[in-house]
């Protein structure tokens, strides 16, 4: 089982490593020289979040639990690296052009998970990890959350959507924002690692209640959405065998590091638009290639109009057909067959 180390190096700056203790990030310097495109993107990710947090800031209100699904504490005490961090986590509501009024969730320091059962009798024993974007300085919760996990519960697959550590930006008081490339990549990367550390907790958390949920811990899938892309990935590129995803998505997504996928990696699937004006569509077919060169299963879908932050809504465009070829691929991982005789766990009491 993997063994996270988080490691508080100042009020605002923690790193995250899986033992031995060797950092999978790259250096600084190699990350800047190899994908300028690439790494711009990132400071096209931050900027657009911020953009949307000043939209919706009018409308900031407490966050509130808006219905009765059950809600899992991914960590069985304060989240590590941010123990001593007090902030009040709030929810707006912004509308951005094309896509319309998106939910977003910040200042999130209590991760957690939110339960989507498939209606009775439909349950098939696969499981989902849904994790919206946001740039890591929000949640886009309806979007890229709420909409595609009830999509997969339509489906038969029990859904466990992750709400992540957020606004956790590295960013002292009074700080000027950063300049170049460089320093939107230390502003990011803490809050990149303290993401992936909650992701890979909460498939832990998942396969230990296989039984109360009903499902098999070997069948266990991990989709992201721009920044939950990214953190998808990290989990992929970053931990042991045993603590990743069977299968996973990474839906208008890159990585962050430099790391080649192992030869056991998980099934891959991609989409992609290529207009996507934040996060180049060649992340997806650079990803594909290197699940091609150590043999492991991908499928890259990229359509030639989407844009970015799309998640399932905007069906007038070439990018609304990936949920259709999402579903196709899920047959095909055996995410959408009943569960075979004596796969599911005994179940336990809740």
């Amino acid at each position: 089982m993997t063994k996270w180390l988080v490691q508080a190096n100042s009020a605002s700056h923690v790193g995250l490593f899986r033992e031995p203790c060797k950092t999978p990030v790259i250096s600084l310097n190699k990350r800047i020289t190899m994908n300028v495109r690439a790494l711009r993107a990132l400071a096209n990710l931050a900027t657009a979040t911020a953009l949307l947090l000043m939209i919706a800031a009018p409308t900031v209100s407490q966050a509130v639990q808006t219905d009765d699904r059950e809600i899992i504490q991914v960590w069985p005490g304060p989240a590590p690296g941010t123990e001593n961090k007090a902030m009040v986590e709030t929810q707006t509501e912004g509308n951005l052009p094309g896509v319309g009024k998106v939910q977003v969730k910040t200042n999130v320091n209590v991760p957690t998970l939110t339960v989507f059962r498939p209606a009775n009798g439909k349950a098939n024993g696969a499981a989902m990890v849904v994790l919206p974007g946001g740039g890591f300085g929000g949640l886009a919760w309806d979007l890229e959350g709420t909409e595609p996990a009830q999509w997969l519960a339509d489906r038969g697959i029990t859904v466990f959507l992750l709400k992540y550590r957020v606004g956790h930006l590295a960013l002292a008081p009074g700080q000027a924002p950063p300049k170049d490339i460089a320093e939107v990549l230390r502003l990011m990367e803490p809050a990149r690692l303290l993401a992936v550390a909650d992701a890979a907790q909460a498939l832990k958390v998942i396969r230990g209640m296989a039984g109360k949920f009903g499902i098999d811990p070997q069948r266990v899938g991990m989709i992201g959405f721009s920044a939950g892309a990214i953190t998808t990935l990290g989990v992929v590129l970053q931990a042991e065998a045993s603590s990743r995803p069977n299968i996973a998505a990474s839906i208008y997504g890159m990585p962050m590091i430099e790391t080649a996928p192992t030869s056991d990696a998980p099934p891959l699937f991609l989409v992609h638009a290529q207009d996507d004006g934040l996060v180049p569509a060649e992340s997806s077919t650079k990803l594909f290639e290197l699940w091609q060169k150590v043999k492991r299963p991908a499928e890259v879908h990229i359509y030639s109009k989407g844009g970015h932050g799309f998640g399932m809504r905007r069906n007038d465009l070439p990018i609304g057909h990936w949920p259709p070829a999402f579903e196709a691929w899920l047959k095909s991982q055996g995410m959408l067959e009943p569960a075979k005789a004596g796969s599911l766990p005994v179940p336990t009491a809740n």
